[in-house]
């Protein structure tokens, strides 16, 4: 939320109150700016004049953050929520069948969702339903699976082929096979 014009104004007010450099403020700008883009402008303002009053030394980021927080006064940063359709994580479960070699291959994952929360976590970059939309127009594509919000999470038919669903119970069957002591390998004595 702090504007990149009060960010850059705070920073010149270091600056000229600490003796910083000419080009400090430019090179620091956009760090300073990510790492306060959700405090409030006047937060911003109030805090730079509190510690510029009261300090001898510039504050680094994460000191300045700490006297803003710590201000009673201060704007409750507003937490961004997921969705029913990511259970509130901001990730969908994502699933894809598809044809490689003549074989199915199943790949599942995450992806950001495209609630407030996802979004954050996107970064600008795409979220489940492009990446769906996407996996559904590959040729080699079977089928698609994603968290929903009734259903966020995938079940095991889902994300597994029914061939790699009878290995896995075979494979539990055999863990509970007593073992009668060690079997030597095979090609040493």
């Amino acid at each position: 939320m702090a504007s990149l014009m009060v960010v850059n104004r705070c920073l010149k007010a270091f600056a000229n109150n600490y003796g910083k450099t000419d080009g400090w403020v430019e090179q620091t700008v956009k760090l300073w700016s990510r790492g306060l883009n959700d405090i409030h402008d006047r937060d911003l303002i109030r805090g730079t004049e509190e510690w510029c009053k009261k300090r001898r030394t510039p504050p680094n980021l994460s000191r300045l953050r700490e006297l803003i927080d710590g201000n009673p006064q201060s704007t409750p940063v507003q937490s961004k929520s997921g969705c029913p359709g990511c259970d509130q994580t901001g990730w969908r479960e994502v699933s894809r069948w598809y044809l490689k070699k003549g074989q199915t291959v199943v790949f599942n994952g995450v992806s950001p969702c495209d609630c407030p929360l996802g979004l954050r976590y996107a970064a600008g970059g795409p979220t489940w339903n492009i990446m769906i939309d996407k996996w559904r127009e590959d040729g080699f594509t079977d089928q698609v699976f994603h968290g929903t919000a009734t259903e966020p999470h995938l079940t095991t038919e889902q994300r597994m082929t029914p061939e790699q669903i009878a290995e896995a119970k075979e494979r539990q069957k055999n863990v509970h096979r007593p073992v009668k002591g060690w079997t030597p390998l095979r090609g040493h004595k």
